[in-house]
């Protein structure tokens, strides 16, 4: 009697198992196929979002070297300054008139520059004020004089990404 107690009581448990996997797999499919199906949500994913017009816009100036000779009467040498420029804008003409003028920018960083007699090297943090100050107003002015169109300041930032001194 006990034999047959026991195997029932075996058996019952594996009825009430099977109900309950039956049910949560039956639960999990319904929900599988009210949502997406993986490869919808991945390619949702992989799809960019498309950029804001009104984005603000970054254009660079890759690294570049620029020679500052040693100052009159000084012993030491020339100093010689790697620096790399980042410009902030909001204007896509702006952008795509600093790109085609980039060379002329980057020339009229450089004659400053190496002409304005900056010997700050004691004082990096005045430096680099100074270069990005006289930098974005360089830009400014070139880009403005090629197309009137872009405003008197189409740049409202510039911003030194590698600086270094020797």
């Amino acid at each position: 009697m006990k034999k047959y107690l026991l195997i029932g009581f075996g058996a019952l448990t594996v009825c009430i198992m099977l109900i309950g996997d039956g049910i949560a797999i039956s639960s999990m499919l319904g929900k599988s196929a009210a949502a997406p199906a993986p490869d919808s949500v991945k390619n949702v994913a992989d799809k960019p979002a498309k950029p804001s017009v009104e984005k603000d816009v970054f254009v660079e100036i890759p690294k570049f070297v620029v020679t500052i000779p040693a100052a009159e009467g000084g012993d030491a040498g020339p100093v010689y300054l790697q620096l790399a420029l980042s410009f902030l804008t909001d204007n896509k003409d702006a952008a795509a008139d600093f790109g085609k003028l980039m060379p002329v920018i980057k020339a009229g960083i450089i004659s400053d520059i190496m002409f304005s007699g900056m010997r700050l090297i004691n004082q990096p943090m005045a430096m680099k004020s100074k270069i990005a100050t006289d930098s974005l107003q360089v830009a400014n002015s070139i880009v403005t004089q090629s197309d009137g169109k872009v405003g008197s300041k189409p740049f409202f930032g510039a911003y030194i990404t590698d600086y270094i001194n020797q």
